[in-house]
């Protein structure tokens, strides 16, 4: 039993292949910006056995401290018209990052063929270092070219494992790979993570609001959840309208407990929320626009625009050249008090902040990405691919609304200069509408029947006066 295998350098074909036995195929394909070298390939008899992990858990190339939560195609970019991989995760700062990455192919039945496995050397796409921190987010890439995808004639790649050096160190477990699909005049909303004590009946009134605004996909990571809203979180993954992964970040080698959860080591946890941010950019990446945002936070389109994509079209038919679309955010301060009665949580307020972006210190923006167009993204910051742009989207388009409270660090809050605006108002009635038909409501918000029956009250009075009985 043998194999023959002429050695594959980057650029080359793959020539005189004879498959007898388990194999590992040798890729190395140079991207613009880094070059690297194929591995000789070597032969092993056994056959290893492999493990899909679950959602949200990560595999590493032992023992290099990498560790990948995510695998997403791309068609073209890198490698045009070739397989190309971005993977999602951490690596420790400064220590070794040199890994290959092992491709494995699906049966017809979907069964993993592990007899043969492609090995590509990975490279480091992005690293986010503006805070040092125990486990940095950092993307890499995995790309094969078109002539030696030809010259394989494998394309029906389905999951990934890792290992430092060779194919044939039989790693067991494996990532799916993601194939984003492509929709037409859609829309995206990140949340990044969702975590501890958020209340079901805001995370609902969020819900069906962006439903309503025709959002077509809402993804996040959650960690340590309340169990009533991450009813309300099962109910929306249900629907297809979120996709909610649990979040797996790796212990940490030193210092504070890894979480999100207060108390926390916080300039980890906005590093995390930078790696969750760049999730969502690969596996969002079949659609339109993607805005990274928080749960407490609505836009209003303006201008007889109806919908969220409304609002991002005309912005990019204003700057065609754009990658990336900036929002200014203006607050809402629960600590003003309500204004009125609603049985919204989001109706009792319209007191906010007369100049955009206060977060303390007037610069928490928001933004949308055209994910083709993005290199990587921040909570508030957008940073393109070149040769594309950032641009403001036009004010007279939206409004986006932050209701939040306080935080003890912000200066001015007592003494801020507000407005009032009634502008949400115009959704109350509508809003209202949707949530109470939705079924098993009193189900859905266990341990909140008293916000149903306020709600379900305020509607037949509504109803009765506009009928006049």
């Amino acid at each position: 039993m043998g194999v023959i295998l002429r050695r594959l350098f980057p650029g080359t074909a793959l020539t005189g292949v004879l498959v007898l036995c388990y194999i590992a195929i040798s890729i190395g394909w140079k991207p613009k910006w880094e070059s690297h070298n194929a591995d000789d390939t070597d032969v092993k008899e056994e056959k290893p056995s492999l493990r899909v992990v679950n959602p949200g858990e990560t595999i590493q190339p032992h023992p290099l401290q990498i560790h990948i939560s995510t695998v997403v195609s791309h068609a073209d970019f890198p490698a045009l018209g070739g397989f190309n991989l971005f993977l999602n995760g951490w690596a420790r700062y400064r220590e070794d990052v040199d890994f290959k990455c092992c491709l494995v192919r699906a049966g017809a039945d979907g069964s993993l063929l592990p007899d043969v496995l492609t090995q590509v050397k990975a490279w480091m796409y992005h690293q986010f270092t503006m805070w040092i921190v125990d486990m940095q987010a950092t993307e890499f890439s995995c790309s094969i070219s078109r002539d030696q995808l030809s010259a394989l004639g494998l394309d029906n790649f389905t999951h990934v494992a890792l290992v430092e050096n060779t194919c044939l160190e039989a790693p067991r477990e494996v990532l799916p790979i993601l194939f984003p699909r492509r929709v037409a005049g859609s829309v995206g909303v990140c949340l990044k993570v969702s975590y501890g004590a958020l209340e079901a009946t805001r995370v609902l009134e969020w819900m069906e609001y962006h439903r309503m605004m025709a959002v077509t996909s809402v993804f996040t990571y959650t960690w340590d959840l309340d169990p009533q809203a991450q009813t309300v979180f099962d109910y929306y993954a249900r629907l297809g309208f979120l996709t909610a992964v649990p979040a797996h970040p790796p212990p940490s080698k030193e210092g504070p407990k890894r979480g999100f959860r207060r108390p926390r080591y916080e300039q980890q946890a906005w590093v995390d929320e930078v790696w969750a941010a760049n999730d969502c950019k690969h596996r969002m990446s079949g659609l339109d626009y993607v805005i990274v945002m928080d749960i407490d936070e609505y836009i209003v389109p303006k201008r007889g625009l109806k919908t969220y994509h409304d609002v991002l079209e005309a912005a990019h038919n204003s700057n065609p050249g754009a990658g990336g679309f900036s929002f200014d955010s203006h607050v809402f301060l629960l600590n003003w008090g309500a204004t009125r009665e609603s049985p919204l949580h989001l109706g009792n307020f319209t007191l906010r902040t007369k100049t955009p972006n206060y977060s303390g210190f007037d610069q928490n923006s928001r933004w949308a990405s055209m994910p083709g167009r993005t290199y990587f993204l921040l909570n508030n910051l957008v940073v393109p691919r070149k040769p594309f742009v950032t641009a403001p989207v036009p004010s007279d388009l939206y409004t986006l609304y932050h209701y939040r409270s306080c935080k003890v660090n912000w200066k001015g809050c007592d003494t801020r200069s507000r407005l009032e605006d009634k502008s949400m108002i115009q959704h109350e009635l509508p809003l209202v509408e949707r949530i109470l038909a939705l079924p098993n409501l009193g189900q859905l918000l266990y341990d909140d029947s008293a916000y149903v029956r306020k709600m379900r009250h305020w509607l037949d009075k509504r109803q009765k006066n506009a009928s006049g009985v």
